[in-house]
């Protein structure tokens, strides 16, 4: 999910150079008049200014004018972004009021319709946290160029059908604990690693694919043999979404008792 004015991005080709001041942007080897369009967003720096002119390929007229210190042969991103708002106008990551582009996986995983969304994180009177969006723009479907994450709006959601369940098992014997976990939309790569605890009083530590347990990022964990002395431990599962954000959801505690 590409947080708009922040993330998505699509990178021009050639590099540019600014003037303090100036409003104008000058390429080298660029292709403005195939790769841009009036109402973009052009980045320079990490400074934003909206192209209302498009000269050639090399050059470019843009508002406001440039407010950075002179660059040459830099790289410049052409932001993916609603042109009917502002250059810029909500670049500051940590503020609650954001417009997010919303793809079609992220759609579905999150109940929230395809295009520019705006959102509102508040406080209601009873001190809860609240989010309300509204949409500016919807597309019956939608991509970006670049797929930067946040946890606004993942890519996928994961949903667990079976939870690892706590067993007693004889001692000695080899044995399993298992998730079985789905994603939303279907079809994302799922990462698993199962970890540890070696009492309710324990920290977590990941486990490893040594002497004892195999598997260990797998939906399946194995165990070669239980000894009396882990009686007692906790198994979980930590999982993640390759190229996604529906990262580190966690497994119910699953208890192994050994007699």
């Amino acid at each position: 999910m590409a947080l708009w004015g922040n993330n998505a991005a699509l990178a021009l080709t050639g590099t540019v150079a600014t003037t303090n001041g100036s409003a104008t942007v000058t390429g080298t080897s660029t292709v403005f008049t195939t790769e841009t369009k009036v109402g973009d967003v052009i980045k320079v720096n990490s400074t934003f200014a909206k192209i209302i002119g498009i000269t050639s390929n090399t050059a470019l007229t843009i508002s406001p004018a440039w407010s950075i210190a002179n660059t040459s042969g830099v790289s410049a991103t052409l932001k993916q972004s609603p042109k009917h708002l502002a250059a810029g106008s909500d670049t500051t990551v940590q503020s609650v009021n954001l417009i997010y582009g919303v793809d079609v996986n992220e759609a579905t995983a999150n109940n929230e319709i395809p295009g520019w969304v705006y959102t509102n994180i508040y406080t209601d009177t009873h001190g809860n946290i609240r989010r309300k969006s509204e949409v500016l723009a919807s597309f019956a479907t939608m991509s970006t160029a670049t797929d930067d994450e946040d946890v606004a709006y993942p890519d996928y959601r994961l949903v667990i059908g079976t939870q690892p369940t706590s067993k007693s098992v004889t001692s000695g014997t080899a044995n399993t604990f298992t998730i079985v976990v789905t994603s939303v939309p279907t079809g994302a790569t799922i990462n698993y690693r199962w970890q540890r605890a070696a009492n309710a009083n324990a920290a977590f530590a990941d486990l490893t694919n040594t002497g004892t347990w195999t598997n260990t990022t797998a939906a399946t964990v194995n165990f070669a043999n239980s000894t009396l002395a882990v009686s007692g431990s906790i198994y979980r599962v930590q999982m993640s979404v390759t190229g996604g954000t529906g990262a580190n959801t966690v497994s119910a505690n699953a208890t192994l008792t050994v007699v």
